[in-house]
């Protein structure tokens, strides 16, 4: 002990003036820190040791983050607390505590994270980092739009511009064949057709270096913008700083562009691909001009609506429902490549069902129980947004005998849900079987299945990308049987905003 402190003494004396004082200044805002976090843990869920500055960063620095999150769950229970930096992260666990908050509680649960960080780098955000009266006005006004568009007899069907998209894309594949290739880059083109047509009318090919550029921006911004997080978490006063230690620039500069992007579209004065139809920047336009023409009482109450929240809207619609469905269909493919017989089997009921001619249609589905079962299952094991969006509480709430401070972050674990081996029995194996009834006829979906997240927040497109998938996975192993090239694709990922399978190749070989 004499020895410490002698240590301790030494160093004091070594310190410059200024070192002293600053030295002192780090003690004193860790003293404050720590005692206002020990005031907080009395009523929050219990966790892990917390230290200064990074909060729990290091217990989270694993190359199997799921099987850390797991670990904690079964040592302090469904619901326990994370510090990152100095954000406290509220972790929900299981089915019945998931359902309980964001279908329960769904009110207070449904707000976003906001720190200086996120009030940096987003500008005017209006649907997946909003909160409040903008984000309700869009979602809702967007719910109805899209049912509009995609629906209505008198809109532009969602299964013509799938139909045309698979065909344009098993064209490309048609010039590959019996070659390797990176599927994933025709697949993100394909995805973000689908979406881009129906919010301003517009498509690329896949050479088209605006839509190549496109899911290359959404690709890299889910990247940089997971690892800026944790950052400025952690180490907030670099924000602060005159010098860009964060490389924020970077991430703004990509910010920008697409930001200018999507204005180039939103203000083209026809945005229809087909001018008989109408797109989701019609309606949006038309919505303002109604507004703006009627009586107060006559406006059916999205007021947050406004054409500078236009270009924005756009592409958190497009951003979302592309890559998602991308990275989606992406972990499609690597499992058939991985499951051979159970792609041969998939194949052999597309053939029974349709041929090797009929082109598949959305009426299809129920008459392809199995591949419908796989698309199912592919959907749970990837759990392809393993922990949603972070959510937020927008008050103080009590919450499974613990007090969860209002502005908590909220880490939704769905796949906890997904990979619960009480509700699906071997998880981490790739059984389609298992979303089959007994005589193997048509497909049972159990309410633990989950991959769109639940309540108020859930996917806004999940009825989309459901369609999306099938149509084009139908279509291709129909017309082409998927091999590895040099290697298996790896059944493991990357996390960024989404889970992405590693970078593979695969070779088509058509059919005959």
């Amino acid at each position: 002990m004499f020895f410490l402190l002698s240590s301790f003494v030494d160093v004091l004396t070594n310190l410059s003036k200024v070192s002293f004082i600053l030295l002192c200044i780090l003690v004193v805002a860790w003293i404050v820190w720590y005692k206002k976090t020990r005031l907080r843990q009395a009523s929050l869920p219990p966790g892990p040791t917390v230290l200064p500055l990074v909060g729990n960063l290091l217990t989270m620095v694993s190359p199997d983050l799921y099987k850390t999150l797991s670990d904690l769950r079964k040592q302090y229970g469904d619901v326990y607390r994370l510090y990152i930096g100095k954000e406290l992260m509220i972790v929900l666990n299981g089915y019945d505590v998931i359902q309980e908050a964001m279908v329960k509680n769904g009110s207070i649960f449904s707000d976003r994270p906001w720190c200086p960080f996120r009030q940096k780098i987003m500008d005017n955000p209006v649907l997946m980092a909003a909160s409040g009266k903008v984000w309700k006005d869009t979602r809702s006004f967007s719910q109805q739009s899209l049912k509009k568009i995609c629906l209505d007899n008198s809109a532009l069907k969602l299964q013509e511009i799938l139909t045309e998209e698979v065909e344009y894309f098993l064209k490309e594949m048609d010039e590959r064949d019996n070659t390797e290739l990176n599927i994933v880059k025709f697949v993100d083109i394909y995805s973000l057709n689908v979406v881009f047509r129906l919010v301003f009318g517009h498509r690329f090919t896949h050479d088209d270096s605006d839509g190549l550029y496109m899911t290359e921006v959404y690709n890299e911004l889910g990247m940089e913008f997971a690892k800026l997080q944790v950052m400025a978490n952690c180490f907030d006063f670099l924000l602060k700083l005159p010098c860009d230690l964060l490389n924020l620039n970077k991430f703004l500069k990509l910010r920008n562009k697409l930001d200018t992007f999507m204005r180039y579209f939103a203000e083209l004065p026809n945005h229809n691909y087909d001018s008989s139809t109408s797109t989701f920047c019609d309606e949006y336009l038309e919505e303002l001009d109604r507004n703006e023409n009627s009586d107060i009482d006559d406006v059916r109450g999205f007021s947050s609506l406004n054409k500078h929240r236009l270009p924005n809207t756009c592409s958190e619609l497009i951003g979302a429902a592309s890559d998602t469905t991308a990275n989606a269909i992406g972990w499609l493919i690597v499992y058939l490549v991985r499951e051979p017989d159970i792609q041969m089997k998939m194949f052999e009921e597309i053939k029974q069902v349709l041929g090797t001619e009929e082109q598949p249609v959305l009426e299809d589905k129920t008459r392809l129980p199995y591949t419908e079962a796989v698309i199912l299952e592919s959907l749970r094991i990837s759990s392809s947004v393993p922990y949603a969006i972070p959510h937020a509480v927008s008050k103080t709430i009590d919450f499974q005998g613990y007090t969860i401070p209002e502005g908590s972050t909220i880490l939704v674990n769905l796949k906890s849900v997904l990979h619960d081996d009480v509700v699906f029995k071997n998880p981490e194996e790739f059984i389609p079987d298992r979303f089959m009834n007994a005589t193997h006829t048509e497909t049972v979906v159990p309410k633990e299945f989950v991959p769109f997240s639940l309540g108020p927040r859930s996917c806004l497109g999940i009825s989309i990308a459901m369609k999306e998938m099938f149509l084009v996975i139908v279509a291709l192993v129909q017309r082409y049987e998927l091999l590895p090239s040099s290697s298996l694709p790896e059944s493991t990922g990357i996390l960024s905003t989404v889970y992405k399978p590693r970078p593979f190749t695969v070779r088509i070989k058509k059919r005959t």
